[in-house]
């Protein structure tokens, strides 16, 4: 996890988000990028691949992209293995070399406003979140210095 998403996780727990909730929106992250990236080699290429391969492709990519939103360019890594569990020639991948720097920034931003949408609405339907209550001198100090407040657990 980046260090926007350390910060917003932080303010998140604040107002009453649950921690599944928002490790569910981040098990999604990276999976559609790297999908559509592998389909787009494999379209290249003229590689057929069946709806059955490509559902397939989106579910181990499910798992394997687990956790590489804080690491740059971990994409270029789960794809390449990709590539190989499909008979793709792992050469495509220099197709997205160029462009992956930039397609790393948007996913982080798109990936951090997609997390907190998906975890707002979801605390919302669970009745999690709780109102801003202003008066509360913790929620208060978070408002005013964007710094959020650590608890010690004993």
């Amino acid at each position: 996890i980046d260090g926007l998403e350390v910060y917003l996780h932080a303010n998140f727990r604040q107002v009453g988000f649950d921690d599944r909730l928002l490790t569910l929106a981040q098990c999604v992250d990276g999976c559609h990028y790297c999908t559509f990236a592998t389909l787009f080699i494999a379209q290249a290429y003229g590689i057929e691949l069946s709806a059955g391969q490509q559902i397939t492709m989106l579910l181990i990519l499910m798992v394997t992209s687990k956790g590489m939103a804080g690491v740059p360019r971990a994409s270029l890594v789960v794809i390449a293995a990709t590539l190989a569990q499909f008979n793709i020639p792992e050469a495509g991948l220099l197709l997205l070399l160029g462009v992956d720097h930039f397609l790393d920034m948007a996913r982080s931003a798109t990936n951090v406003i997609g997390n907190s949408v998906a975890s707002a609405v979801v605390s919302k339907w669970e009745g999690q979140l709780r109102e801003e209550n202003t008066e509360d001198p913790e929620l208060k100090a978070v408002l005013e210095t964007g710094v959020p407040i650590h608890k010690e657990h004993g």
